[in-house]
């Protein structure tokens, strides 16, 4: 009788899947935990730097409330020259008002404008990160010219915010509503000066006030006198000469976001083609000599005032706006596009003649500003854009 087959249960068939299974996990697990670690000693010394740094800041900021401003250590942005050292200076506080702005002068206005009602600790983020050329020298020179002093005590009560002010008012049991003029007033009258412990402020003294009032309106009034004597060439097509008093001016300033580029022979023929669709030619010459100095609208407003008193701004800004995208589509012409896109900003203030139109793409040959290209009314936001299939 032939014997019944049994399953040999001591043959090895191999790593139990349970094991395996425990293997992999545990191999998972460790590499999370490196990877955990990894991260967490990376942020460590992150976190180690920036301690550092902001200690040093710490520090840096400590010698400002001592007076001493910048450390040596901070390099000049401006290029070495003597017109720029206070200590070569004849008179750079001159007030006659025939005179023209030196640069030393336009050095004192930027920094009386920076300085005018911050704190040290303010102005130095304002300095050290974006305005590293006022350096020691002329702070000094402010300071030993009478120009600025250090407040302390209820004079800085003005700069303060309204939740600092709430804040000493709560620490000393004082009503906290009211206006901020209010809330000054009652701190006055109820809190001893000696018992304010706030950073001192800078402010200007009467004499740095009357420097600064006067130099601003030199400023003005030479940024007019060029603005009106740019407009004046542009309308009589003489761009290049036009050009060349607005890039002078622009290089007079000590800071300057941004400066003129030489004129090309596409822009020359762009401008011949957008004066040939004016009769006024005062319009496009207002369009280019603003965003020649890369103001914006709001900011354009007081020079076009300034030049003509009796111009429209809807009027003229509509204009402008069809002269942005001329310019637009001409560039993108000169570039080998051949379709552009309107864009209508596709939110919930697009108004119902634009809506029509977004995304809506049409040959570059065959735009028209009003019908297929924006502006499409007063105040239209819609811009063009570039094509690619």
């Amino acid at each position: 009788m032939p014997k019944k087959y049994l399953p040999n249960t001591n043959q090895n068939n191999g790593v139990p899947w349970y094991l395996s299974f425990a293997f992999i996990t545990i191999i998972i697990a460790l590499g999370c935990i490196t990877i955990t670690l990894g991260i967490g000693l990376l942020i460590l010394i992150v976190g180690i730097v920036l301690i550092i740094k902001r200690r040093k800041f710490d520090k840096s900021l400590a010698e400002i409330t001592d007076n001493k401003v910048f450390s040596t250590t901070i390099k000049n942005d401006i290029i070495e020259n003597p017109e720029l050292d206070p200590n070569k200076i004849n008179h750079p506080l001159s007030l006659a008002t025939d005179a023209s702005l030196t640069n030393a002068n336009l050095i004192v206005l930027d920094f009386l404008k920076k300085l005018k009602g911050h704190r040290p600790n303010e102005r130095y983020e304002i300095f050290y990160f974006s305005k590293r050329s006022f350096v020691n020298k002329w702070y000094n020179f402010c300071i030993k010219e009478e120009l600025l002093t250090i407040s302390s005590g209820y004079e800085i009560l003005p700069f303060c915010t309204v939740d600092e002010l709430r804040s000493i008012l709560k620490e000393h049991s004082l009503k906290v509503s009211g206006r901020k003029a209010e809330l000054v007033e009652r701190i006055k009258e109820n809190v001893a000066e000696s018992e304010l412990h706030l950073i001192p402020s800078l402010a200007l003294t009467d004499k740095g006030i009357k420097i600064y009032d006067t130099f601003t309106a030199k400023s003005k009034k030479e940024l007019q006198e060029m603005f009106n004597s740019a407009v004046n060439l542009l309308s009589m097509n003489k761009y290049i000469e036009a050009y060349e008093i607005i890039s002078s001016y622009q290089q007079k300033q000590v800071y300057r976001s941004s400066e003129s580029a030489p004129l090309t022979e596409t822009d020359i023929e762009i401008y011949n083609l957008i004066y040939s669709k004016y009769l006024d030619k005062k319009i496009p010459a207002l369009f280019m000599a603003s965003s020649s100095l890369g103001f914006s609208y709001d900011n354009a407003k007081k020079l076009i005032a300034g030049y003509d008193s009796s111009i429209d701004y809807e009027t003229i800004f509509y204009e402008f706006e069809k002269i942005r995208t001329i310019e637009k589509i001409e560039s993108y012409k000169d570039h080998g596009y051949s379709i552009y896109e309107i864009d209508t900003c596709n939110d919930a203030d697009v108004c119902d003649i634009c809506a029509k139109f977004q995304n809506k793409t049409f040959c570059i040959k065959e735009y028209e500003i009003g019908v297929n290209a924006p502006p499409f009314h007063k105040g239209c936001r819609c811009t063009v854009l570039p094509y690619i299939n």
